[in-house]
């Protein structure tokens, strides 16, 4: 049985009632084309970066990646006047290509950003955040990071039926990564004036954001349809921060989200990753509850649904959590 059915058993034992069936779904971070394997996913990483080196945009700074990596001139002169944009891209991604060492790819764009940057900002040419180059940066800093994802966990964790899933790490910012990894799209990281690194698309639902007298009976606990629909009610309204707030979600607006949610996470220019994140310790939290959890999924199935926090010997990472957010918040920070 999945961690799901076993926590279903567990409640059933307790109330006496009878285990419903589940229903084999297709979850918010599963694609609609079956998923990759490794080796397929680390060539489509290949070629989404080799196309982003060959943006007219990022043309100045494949050439300062090139002479990075070939630092003789002779050699970039040759390259320059004798090989493609994408034959220059495939020299140097077979260069700097480490699926096993994503930290040194990350260091190694690091490295050349704030090279190129320099090189601009000594023109008066300093680059914004919503610029073309900076935006096609973080992409590739985004799928660099979903390298250090470790295939072992990802092959389990893309063929378990549970309509949730559990991610033993500690930052938001991991999560994301692995998040985007079973998605098979990049990270998507911002750095905050405070210096921490975020997802700009997540959500973590805190209880008081879905408590109330309708949701919450102190005697017998959360109310499994009014929660649901208090919690759909939040996230609309993060997806959505404009509109005014509902206070429940219709048919057609539930339709409208769960496609957008799909939307969003296939646009391949600028993909936002949506998910819903509590942490594991909070026990009495209601998204630790199997049937609102099962109940959300039913309506909402394009929206991945995370119990985040460390306490299993599951490593999701194939390097230290810590150390990779620090490298990537030093990258963020160079814009």
């Amino acid at each position: 049985d999945s961690d799901f059915e076993a926590l279903l058993d567990r409640i059933s034992v307790l109330s006496g009632e009878s285990k419903q069936p589940l229903r084999e779904k297709k979850r918010g971070n599963e694609s609609s084309e079956p998923a990759l394997g490794q080796q397929q996913f680390e060539a489509k990483i290949q070629k989404e970066i080799s196309g982003l080196l060959c943006k007219p945009s990022m043309n100045e700074f494949t050439k300062t990646f090139l002479q990075k990596i070939h630092p003789t001139s002779d050699q970039v002169s040759a390259a320059s006047l004798n090989r493609t944009s994408e034959q220059t891209a495939q020299l140097i991604i077979a260069d700097w290509w480490r699926p096993n060492e994503p930290l040194e790819m990350i260091i190694k764009l690091t490295d050349v950003t704030q090279s190129h940057f320099r090189t601009l900002r000594d023109r008066g040419e300093a680059p914004g955040a919503t610029d073309i180059l900076w935006r096609s940066l973080t992409r590739l800093l985004g799928y660099l990071a979903t390298i250090a994802v470790s295939r072992d966990w990802v092959e389990k964790n893309q063929n378990n039926a549970n309509p949730y899933f559990d991610i033993p790490l500690e930052r938001l910012a991991g999560i994301e990564i692995a998040s985007a990894r079973l998605a098979e799209i990049p990270a998507s990281l911002d750095l905050t004036s405070d210096g921490d690194v975020r997802p700009p698309h997540s959500l973590v639902v805190q209880e008081a954001d879905v408590m109330s007298r309708e949701t919450y009976v102190p005697e017998t606990g959360w109310r499994t349809k009014e929660t649901i629909e208090q919690i759909e009610v939040t996230i609309y309204a993060h997806v959505w921060p404009d509109q005014a707030r509902k206070v429940r979600l219709s048919h057609v607006d539930r339709q409208d989200l769960n496609e957008t949610l799909k939307i969003a996470r296939e646009d391949s220019e600028g993909g936002r990753n949506y998910w819903v994140a509590v942490a594991k310790n909070h026990i009495s939290h209601p998204l630790l509850n199997p049937a609102v959890i099962a109940g959300l999924n039913e309506n909402l199935d394009h929206l991945p649904i995370i119990h985040f926090g460390q306490g299993e010997n599951d490593p999701v990472l194939i390097v230290p959590e810590g150390t990779l957010i620090a490298r990537i918040r030093h990258f963020l920070s160079l814009i």
